[in-house]
């Protein structure tokens, strides 16, 4: 540990930094639980997951073997194919279907995984996601899924560049609860 480390660390000093009004970033502690470990670092973790397309059947299965918990958003079909693999990991599943995804979440979620594609382009992503950011805690993730092809029609093309300029912008109004947008 270096001294500079030693200095933020040492809660005398975080005070003084704090009282002084110094544009100074002082570190903060990772905290994990003693059962979070390399292989499972998402345990305890609850993912919010739309799941009426393709992608989301590997994307569960992997947050399934990371450890993740999930709500899952989406019609009945869907859900209950990728319920049936998180119940095989293991993790716990929390299932809504045919539900908005902001409606559909009742407890805070560390991550939102949405498929944009699905929820019928940038107004329709909007209107979904407004209220479900309000169950992200801080330090969380949001993660919009988006296709993107070399046939797309200009309107569709459109979509595409204002989910990610909604992206930005959301990135840019989340960042101050350290919540990061992909």
């Amino acid at each position: 540990m270096d001294r500079m480390t030693e200095l933020a660390t040492n809660p005398t000093v975080r005070k003084l930094v704090r009282k002084l009004q110094l544009p100074l970033t002082l570190p903060t502690a990772v905290r994990r639980t003693p059962e979070q470990d390399v292989a499972h670092p998402l345990l305890g973790r609850n993912v919010a997951l739309t799941v009426n397309s393709k992608p989301a059947l590997p994307i569960a299965r992997a947050l399934s073997a990371l450890g993740a918990s999930f709500v899952l958003i989406g019609d009945a079909a869907a859900v209950n194919s990728v319920a049936e693999i998180t119940r095989a990991a293991g993790r716990a599943t929390d299932s809504r279907t045919d539900a908005l995804l902001g409606s559909a979440l009742h407890a805070p979620v560390d991550a939102l995984i949405a498929d944009v594609a699905v929820l019928g382009g940038a107004k329709a992503l909007f209107a979904q996601l407004q209220p479900a950011l309000e169950h992200l805690r801080a330090h969380g993730r949001v993660i919009l899924l988006n296709r993107v092809s070399r046939t797309m029609t200009p309107a569709q093309a459109a979509d595409v560049e204002a989910v990610f300029g909604f992206a930005k912008s959301l990135a840019r109004e989340l960042g101050k609860q350290a919540i990061t947008v992909n």
